[in-house]
């Protein structure tokens, strides 16, 4: 991969981590909202751990867009600001995660 679309991946990746973690803090106390919270903990979890590492085999990349794409579906079917912005960004990360896989 070449290290301008490396930085680019990520930032997104990063991007992702933060908003997902924004996404958990809000639904945290909201009824509801357990697999909201665990999915975009999750989703967080796995966007840092990839963009701590330099070499990902295509498998942890597919990994990240099958978390990010599950996070997306979930924060989909709620109406609030925060799951909408996280629905954006976790599109985004998945699409970069598959192209790089």
């Amino acid at each position: 991969m070449k290290k301008e679309n490396q930085k680019e991946l990520i930032s997104m990746l990063n991007e992702c981590s933060v908003e997902c973690k924004s996404c958990a803090e809000s639904c945290k106390d909201m009824p509801n909202m357990k697999e909201c919270v665990r999915l975009c903990n999750e989703c967080a979890q796995k966007c840092e751990q990839i963009s701590a590492q330099s070499n990902f085999s295509s498998d942890a990349y597919q990994q990240c867009v099958d978390i990010c794409n599950a996070c997306a579906d979930e924060c989909a079917k709620h109406d609030n600001s925060h799951c909408k912005k996280c629905v954006k960004i976790c599109r985004k990360c998945a699409e970069a995660c598959h192209q790089t896989a």
